[in-house]
């Protein structure tokens, strides 16, 4: 017999990241809200106050205002627009009637220094203001962009799961299709063959999409490990596994020597693989290609790229180039899933960097992928 426990309104649970939710978290979230609108004020025009008794009380009467702009202002940035008005109000207080008695002389004299009160308690206000219109957008801000993580995972474990739950219908259908061909293949005519044949072709068609799909999944779910990373060796392997699996073509590769990054080492393959392969591909038309890999200044950036000369594409349709499943080319012309530069791309703003190309059509094209200033390395 199951049987249900309630815990009480104090417990707290704790979140896989290590918050802790719940009543605690309430009382510390209500404890430092009221730091930051009450307590931050009191204490910063306490200070200030105390500052300009000693070591400026050989000021006089003269520069009243000096310290309890900052503290205004620090109150105001603080705890936002009642902080600031708060912290204002006692600067008021303090000047007026609290440090006088301490100093044996009244800050307040003549119609200037009520004019100084004036510009100070309006000039407070605007800052107050000011800083409670920044702080509410930076709470939108970060509101949003957390909104958007979680619709990211949630689209993202949404297509791991769609493509990992497609594979079971897919090799009952691709066994049967082989099935029929096997055992039944004699008892059909050219026609049903050639529809069995499309079956299996497309089976295997949809299978390549889905591997790629949830590559693009992984490359977006796996943790960050960077270390120093020889993109340069990297380049050679590829190229030369490329080769193995195509002895008869003939390709010149150019690879600048000890070109490095901080990257994460499986997707730093992930990306080579695919922006190397892209090129590889693309040459496979023209009778001597050659694919060039190096790091040059582009658009006041150090950028590593690779070149290639082969079928290239129209500018004019470069923001295709990197969404997943779009083509410039049809798969008679070039195989491929439309995943490679869309899975390249998502590393490479990972790693907080960012990814071009430029090219023409039938004039080869050059893919730029840049890192903040840290991450590249040279000879």
């Amino acid at each position: 017999m199951n049987h249900l426990r309630f815990h009480a309104p104090l417990a707290r649970v704790r979140t896989p990241g290590g918050r802790t939710i719940g009543a605690d978290m309430d009382r510390r979230s209500a404890f430092r809200n009221a730091w930051q609108r009450w307590g931050v004020p009191v204490a910063v025009i306490v200070a200030a106050g105390a500052f300009r008794l000693w070591p400026l009380q050989a000021l006089e009467a003269r520069l009243t205002w000096l310290t309890f702009y900052p503290a205004v202002a620090v109150a105001a940035l603080y705890g936002g627009l009642r902080a600031g008005l708060l912290g204002t109000s006692l600067s008021c207080l303090a000047v007026l009637w609290l440090l006088p008695p301490l100093t044996g002389q009244p800050f307040i004299r003549d119609s200037a220094d009520w004019l100084g009160l004036a510009v100070f308690a309006a000039t407070s206000i605007l800052v107050s203001g000011i800083a409670e219109t920044t702080r509410r957008a930076n709470a939108r801000a970060k509101q949003a962009h957390e909104e958007t993580e979680v619709a990211n995972r949630e689209l993202q474990a949404f297509s791991y799961s769609v493509a990992h739950d497609l594979r079971a219908p897919l090799r009952g259908m691709n066994g049967f299709a082989q099935v029929l061909i096997d055992d039944y293949g004699n008892k059909l005519d050219a026609d049903g063959q050639d529809a069995l044949q499309e079956i299996l072709l497309n089976a295997r068609r949809m299978g390549e999409l889905i591997d790629a799909l949830l590559s693009l999944s992984r490359v977006t779910r796996s943790a960050l490990k960077p270390e120093s990373v020889d993109l340069s060796a990297v380049v050679r392997a590829t190229a030369s596994r490329l080769s193995t699996a195509e002895p008869q073509r003939t390709v010149e590769v150019v690879v600048q020597d000890h070109l490095r990054a901080d990257l994460d080492p499986v997707l730093a393959r992930t990306l080579v693989e695919n922006v190397v392969g892209n090129a590889w591909k693309f040459t496979s038309k023209v009778p001597a290609a050659r694919i060039e890999f190096g790091v040059a200044e582009k658009d006041r950036v150090r950028a590593f790229y690779v070149r290639d000369n082969g079928a290239g594409f129209d500018m004019a349709f470069a923001n295709k180039l990197f969404a997943p499943f779009q083509r410039l080319h049809t798969v008679a012309e070039f195989p491929g899933t439309g995943i490679g530069l869309a899975t390249v791309q998502r590393i490479v703003h990972r790693h907080g960097g960012r990814m071009w190309a430029e090219g023409t059509v039938d004039g080869g094209a050059t893919f730029y992928f840049a890192f903040p200033r840290r991450d590249l390395g040279g000879k």
